[in-house]
């Protein structure tokens, strides 16, 4: 068994039998949006600017998701070869454009209990190593190896997925591949790019996908009325089989209460 995952059974019988039903990530995702509104976001990160202690807009979002998975540990399951797994860890997968626009990809670990600053320095810290360029990831370092024999690729990679599907894939590949990590992230925003859904990858053990998109002038009710908000898309992509649709929903509302009380991300036991 593999050091990043431990076997689980799965008590409800209709989830039990998803797998041989939709036995594809691609056959089974589902995909939403949270729609959260920016005024509350700004409004704290203005005030810790303020205070001089500089927050980023991705820092915020990431601690509520650490918090949100902390709080619902199901979201952090992934299924392969029909079985069902737990992380044994927590860890994102975040594109980075280096210099030149050339984009990378590797993964940060995080803490459950880790607050906004600690996931602030986490995420600048792995932000100014992979930009630079200076430092060669080891996802890089790996497909640039594979691509540069012909052939060796796909010879490689098939072998690669065979390990993987049966939990024999070694220690270092599976700590270099972005694709073995809780879920990926990508700001779209940077690009100037509006809210998308990306798919979900077959190889590795990622089962959430989430886009930060432009900011939108949309519909919200509030206690005043229907009033249009500005709010920052979340759109997830998700592998379905992993919980049921309510464990979900509660999911989104945790995520939701968290982003709308930005404080609370401060301090390692909250809610």
């Amino acid at each position: 068994m593999s050091f990043d995952r431990k076997r689980i059974r799965q008590d409800d019988p209709i989830h039990a039998l998803m797998p041989y039903l939709m036995d594809r990530r691609c056959d089974s995702t589902i995909m939403s949006t949270v729609n959260m509104p920016l005024d509350p976001i700004r409004s704290y990160l203005r005030h810790k600017r303020r205070e001089g202690r500089a927050v980023s807009h991705m820092a915020l979002i990431l601690t509520a998701i650490v918090r949100t998975v902390r709080d619902f540990p199901d979201l952090n399951r992934f299924i392969y070869n029909r079985k069902y797994y737990q992380h044994t860890d927590f860890s994102v997968a975040i594109m980075v454009l280096r210099d030149g626009a050339e984009p990378t990809m590797s993964k940060i670990y995080f803490d459950a209990n880790d607050d906004i600053f600690t996931v602030h320095r986490k995420i600048e810290g792995y932000i100014n190593t992979n930009r630079t360029g200076e430092v060669t990831n080891s996802a890089d370092a790996w497909s640039r190896f594979l691509v540069s024999i012909p052939g060796v690729a796909g010879l490689v990679c098939g072998i690669i997925k065979k390990l993987d599907k049966h939990g024999l894939m070694p220690r270092a590949m599976i700590e270099a591949s972005p694709f073995h990590a809780t879920m990926a992230i990508s700001n779209l925003v940077s690009i100037h790019t509006p809210r998308a859904y990306h798919h979900l990858y077959e190889f590795g053990t990622m089962s959430i996908f989430m886009t930060i998109g432009l900011e939108q002038y949309l519909p919200v009710k509030t206690r005043h009325g229907i009033e249009m908000t500005r709010c920052l898309p979340l759109s997830f992509t998700i592998d379905e089989r992993i919980c049921s649709g309510v464990y979900f929903a509660l999911g989104f509302e945790r995520l939701c209460h968290y982003l709308g009380k930005p404080e609370i991300l401060e301090e390692a036991n909250d809610y």
